[in-house]
């Protein structure tokens, strides 16, 4: 009987480390399988992390060329800025828009005696005529008038980034064509 008894604690205790063995074979496994699982999403992040940095550097070169050209461009504003004060006065009050040369603005109608809500009419007369936007004139304050623009998503919109710039050009230029007005804020 002590036989068959420890036969049995003998095959109990078989059973158990191979249990144990099979048990510590499938932890390892899946401890490999976690362990793989972790690598892959290691590799993916530092991919990410380089995939990041090289926009990043994108970004910055776009950004210097950016600034490079804006400073350009401030300066040619600069440059430009005396002459066309003193080109403004000589016609006197009046209305500004492009002819024929898309580059430049020019004089087109003579409105002496004229004041900042004339020229805004006479802007909006034209501005109705061509299907553009109006302005609307929300106050004076001494040298400075401010302006709204009454659809200015259509500036940027349908008008493209040149068409904007003129249509802001013509408003400029006309209303600090009447002598008390030095500045136009948009």
């Amino acid at each position: 009987m002590r036989d068959i008894y420890l036969i049995g604690m003998h095959l109990l205790l078989l059973a158990f480390i191979i249990t144990s063995l099979a048990s510590c074979e499938k932890s390892k496994q899946e401890g490999q399988t976690k362990g793989d699982q972790q690598q892959v999403a290691l590799e993916n992040a530092n991919k990410k992390i380089l995939d990041l940095t090289t926009e990043l550097e994108q970004v910055r070169v776009e950004n210097q060329r950016l600034k490079t050209e804006n400073e350009r461009l401030a300066s040619g504003v600069i440059s430009i800025t005396p002459r066309a004060q003193q080109l403004i006065a000589c016609y006197g009050t009046g209305i500004w828009d492009y002819g024929d040369d898309p580059e430049f603005p020019v004089f087109v109608k003579a409105m002496q005696g004229s004041g900042v809500r004339e020229i805004v009419s006479e802007l909006n007369e034209r501005f109705w005529k061509y299907k553009q936007p109006s302005i609307r004139l929300k106050r004076q304050e001494g040298h400075t008038v401010f302006v709204g623009v009454k659809n200015e998503e259509e500036l940027g919109e349908e008008m493209g980034s040149h068409g904007a710039e003129s249509y802001m050009t013509v408003v400029a230029f006309s209303l600090v064509s009447v002598k008390s007005i030095d500045c136009v804020h948009f």
